[in-house]
């Protein structure tokens, strides 16, 4: 393992040495998928893996204080395994430990977690505590940022503190700061939201995040959602987007063009086996750049069958872009399921050539017992721009 895995290792094996006697006596509860993989690369020859996806849970509690455990990591020991751009065959995607008290005034989670934050999500390798409990609660990270796929950056330096406020029964607001840091790459951010519902799931909110180092704006979000019905759903917003760089690039003195969207989505929910939802958007910068987007999604589920289907659609600034999803599947004889899909996508930019994909894909599963399965799936892809994703591929999946 690289070692971007040190931290939540370290941290482990220090807890495990001081509650091993307590968490013995816990309930473990785990799952395992095994996938084995067999394509086609675009020379011709064949390939093959073999990964095993591990996920395990339990809790415990020790001298009055809440114990809990979870983590999901993948472990290949095949170099065939390795696809294009997959440096890594080992992969922790979480693994954390969290310590709160019996009247959940205050939890501390450690290892490796998905932080969410209106300054920005982030994946980290470190501490995260919350205190409080009542209408004020206070929050704090710090740790080293962590990109599982294993394309993106480590080891920055991450810290951040919030606080929640329930000003009234239905109205909160959000103050949070937040930093990345690098050998001298300086990020800081400072977003505040506020958030009032007043009707089931009608709600209005405001989100300005604010770029200190720049002493710009990076982000503003201004939307509502009206609910009218179960069957029937509303969301507009407004939203503005600048870029943040790290405090010595070059771009960080320069005035960049922002980015703002007008939104629109319609959800329409005619009965309980039919949806339809359906969103449009307009981007524009400064000048005369514009580009609209629009998407409808249906989704149906007669009897056994569910069938979903899908059209995105998108013009102007960046180039045009058509997108057609579709997924079909049913049980069969109780316990057994086949599914197919197919995907189609088309882009065309100024004086160049347009550019198509598809794939499609066809499976089956066995629902074995309540807690295991077994999957078949066999996928067929091709895309006229990256030949190294032309590929024919069979999937074998076992979970228990």
């Amino acid at each position: 393992m690289r070692s971007r895995y040190h931290v939540p290792i370290v941290i482990f094996a220090a807890f495990f040495l001081i509650l091993a006697p307590e968490l013995s006596r816990a309930e473990l509860t785990a799952a395992s998928v095994t996938s084995a993989t067999a394509w086609e690369e675009v020379d011709g020859t064949s390939n093959s893996g073999v990964s095993q996806y591990l996920n395990l849970w339990t809790d415990a509690t020790v001298s009055g204080f809440h114990l809990d455990l979870e983590g999901y990591a993948r472990v290949a020991q095949l170099e065939e395994e390795m696809e294009p751009g997959d440096e890594d065959l080992n992969r922790l995607y979480h693994l954390t430990l969290g310590i709160s008290d019996s009247k959940n005034r205050g939890k501390l989670v450690l290892g490796r977690q998905f932080v969410s934050s209106i300054t920005g999500p982030q994946m980290l390798d470190g501490a995260r505590l919350s205190l409080g409990g009542g209408a004020l609660n206070f929050n704090a990270r710090w740790g080293l940022s962590s990109d599982v796929s294993g394309e993106g950056n480590d080891d920055h330096e991450v810290l951040g503190a919030g606080l929640d406020y329930r000003i009234t029964r239905g109205m909160y607001f959000t103050l949070d700061y937040g930093r990345t840091f690098d050998e001298g790459l300086l990020t800081e951010l400072i977003a505040a939201e506020w958030t009032y519902s007043w009707h089931r799931f009608t709600k209005a909110y405001f989100l300005y995040n604010w770029d200190l180092m720049s002493r710009t704006l990076h982000e503003s979000v201004l939307g509502t959602r009206l609910f009218f019905s179960d069957r029937f759903s509303m969301i507009l917003e407004l939203s503005q987007n600048v870029p943040c760089f790290d405090s010595d690039s070059i771009y960080s003195v320069f005035a960049v063009e922002s980015a703002h969207t007008r939104s629109f989505s319609l959800l329409l929910t005619p009965s309980e086996t039919t949806r339809y939802v359906w969103d449009y958007s307009i981007e524009s910068f400064q000048g005369d750049a514009t580009g609209r987007e629009s998407g409808i999604t249906g989704y149906w589920a007669p009897g056994s069958w569910k069938i979903s289907a899908g059209l995105l659609q998108h013009k102007g600034f960046g180039g045009d872009l058509t997108e057609i999803t579709s997924e079909v599947s049913t049980r069969v004889a109780g316990k057994f399921r086949i599914g197919a899909g197919a995907d189609f996508t088309r882009t065309e930019n100024e004086d160049e050539d347009s550019i198509a994909s598809h794939s499609f894909r066809v499976g089956a599963g066995w629902d074995i017992s309540r807690k295991s399965s077994l999957d078949l799936r066999f996928d067929l892809a091709d895309d006229e721009l990256d030949k190294a994703t032309q590929s024919t591929r069979l999937s074998l999946k076992l979970e228990f």
